[in-house]
């Protein structure tokens, strides 16, 4: 008698998987998006500045990039740290330094798209008085900022030692996957900020204590419903905060996920609490 043929078993290389085909059009669209990455653009002092993705990419001169550089020698320790960096005209010693950790958006040498860098590209935050940081977290979508926490703090350092930076005002804030991890970076450096935002992000309580964040004022803001980040966490954590003594407050904003953090970076009094400006003095 003939063995009965497995039908299913000769079908299963003729046929293409619906999965395997969704796979294939992702991976096109991120090699198509991933040429459109930043790099040369003109400069404040008129020449090109150094602005370079991380890895490489394909030349984009278009306007509106170029308050941001990217200065080369970007090693500082390891993983390799690559970042932007806003500047104020006429820099002088004693400006304040805020660091801002980039979303899942970011990812990919795509920093310049997430909102504090973008808003100030675009013009709406006009003329920050602060030297602006953007690390450029290294690696694609499962990268992991605590795996950059150490370079992230060595460039913190070098920078204040480099453009004379006052170290007593250094901030420190980040939205969504940045919100979230912004709090393990300060956590692991206890007395380098001065300020600290979280922008729709939630704590890690197991690594996270209360007692490395005295000597530190914390805001927290969440979208009245986040589905990308439960913030009850996060939310808790700030209470925890204000009862050991530690400036510590919660905004709930009734806005979209994507909506909350150009909303808190276009209000001027959380400006002017970002770059910690003297109060009666408009010099620095």
């Amino acid at each position: 008698m003939e063995k009965p043929r497995n039908r299913s078993r000769e079908r299963k290389g003729s046929l293409i998987r619906p999965g395997a085909l969704v796979l294939a059009c992702l991976l096109l669209l991120l090699s198509v998006a991933g040429a459109g990455a930043y790099t040369a653009a003109p400069g404040r002092s008129g020449g090109a500045a150094a602005i370079q993705p991380a890895g490489g990419g394909i030349e984009r001169t278009e306007e509106g990039w170029e308050k941001f550089e990217q200065p080369s020698g970007r090693t500082y320790t390891s993983p390799r740290m690559w970042y932007w960096i806003y500047k104020p005209e006429n820099i002088r010693p004693g400006k304040p330094l805020v660091v801002y950790l980039h979303s899942t958006v970011g990812c990919c040498n795509q920093a310049l798209i997430d909102p504090l860098p973008q808003m100030i590209n675009e013009g709406i935050i006009q003329d920050p008085e602060a030297v602006v940081v953007v690390p450029q977290l290294p690696g694609n979508f499962e990268s992991k900022w605590t795996a950059a926490a150490e370079s992230v703090t060595s460039l913190v350092d070098r920078l204040v030692e480099e453009y004379e930076l006052d170290p007593e005002r250094v901030a420190l804030t980040g939205f969504s996957l940045g919100g979230v991890y912004c709090w393990d970076i300060a956590n692991s450096t206890p007395g380098r900020y001065t300020r600290f935002m979280s922008i729709c992000g939630r704590v890690h309580y197991l690594r996270i204590k209360v007692e490395n964040f005295e000597g530190c004022e914390v805001r927290v803001y969440t979208a009245l419903r986040d589905p990308n980040v439960n913030p009850a966490s996060a939310i808790s954590f700030a209470e925890w905060l204000a009862e050991a003594g530690i400036p510590a407050e919660h905004t709930e904003m009734k806005l979209s996920h994507a909506e909350v953090p150009r909303a808190v970076f276009a209000d001027p009094e959380v400006q002017e609490w970002l770059w910690m400006k003297p109060a009666g003095n408009s010099g620095k």
